[in-house]
Formats: structure tokens, sequence, C-alpha cells
């Protein structure tokens, strides 16, 4: 882990919002991240392989130099939701303490609606010191 004094240097948590489906409505900044970072965090339903959102910027990544964490949401456990969204901010949190930039992706804008807020709050919440930077999408 890098450290400056005792603190760690964390990466950058980005929140990208890749749109309500067609790759060429992901905006140019979106594509920017997607392309820069080393990790991608990609949302899925239990019962999916992949994720919508992940299959509008597929193209667009380099699976041989970038890492893709999926990380399964149940969609109607509500009961162990909250469980869910720390152990995915856990996740995350370990490769951000490493000083690695994480990207995650969310069909239309991340802060419409989306699962992308619930992770945010669970890692504003253990790890106040990283960097969040919010990537709009157009919404549908």
């Amino acid at each position: 882990m890098s450290t400056t004094g005792s603190n760690p240097v964390y990466g950058r948590f980005y929140g990208v919002g890749v749109g309500p489906g067609d790759p060429e409505l992901l905006t140019l900044k979106a594509l920017r991240i997607l392309q820069e970072v080393p990790l991608i965090c990609t949302p899925r339903s239990v019962t999916s392989a992949e994720s919508y959102a992940f299959d509008i910027v597929r193209g667009f990544l380099d699976e041989q130099k970038q890492e893709i964490i999926r990380i399964p949401f149940p969609v109607d456990d509500e009961a162990g939701a909250a469980e869910v969204w720390r152990n995915a901010a856990d996740t995350i949190g370990g490769h951000l303490s490493q000083g690695k930039d994480v990207a995650f992706i969310t069909e239309g804008d991340p802060m419409l609606y989306s699962t992308f807020s619930y992770v945010l709050d669970s890692i504003t919440s253990g790890y106040p010191d990283v960097t969040v930077e919010i990537i709009p999408g157009v919404s549908s």
C-alpha cells in the first residue's frame, strides 16, 4: 500500500454512468475514464453472468489489461441488501487502499436510482478519505 506519512494514498473511486443502452451515447469523459482505470466494477444480478451496463461498454475495454470486478447484487432481497453494499464497498475499498483507481459502471446516470448510490454510501462511511468523482450518464 502506498503511504504518505502514516496515511494510505487511496485510488480514486469513479461512478460512471454508461447511458441508456446505446454505446454511442457514452460521454467522452466516461469513455476516457473507462479506458484509463485499471479496475472496472460492474454490478450484476445473482441470476446473470453479466450486467447490461457491462454489455454497453465491453467493446471499449481492454480485458487483457483491466481487471473486471463482477459483484452480484440480489434484486429481491431487501433484508440482505445492506450487507451486500458493505461487502461490495470492502471489495472496492481493498483496491482503493492499494492506490488503484476503480470505476463503478451503472446504466443511465449514477445518481438517478442507481446501485452506485448505495455502494457510494458504504464507501464514504468506510473509507472517508477516498476521493469520489461522478461521471454523469445520459438518462433514458
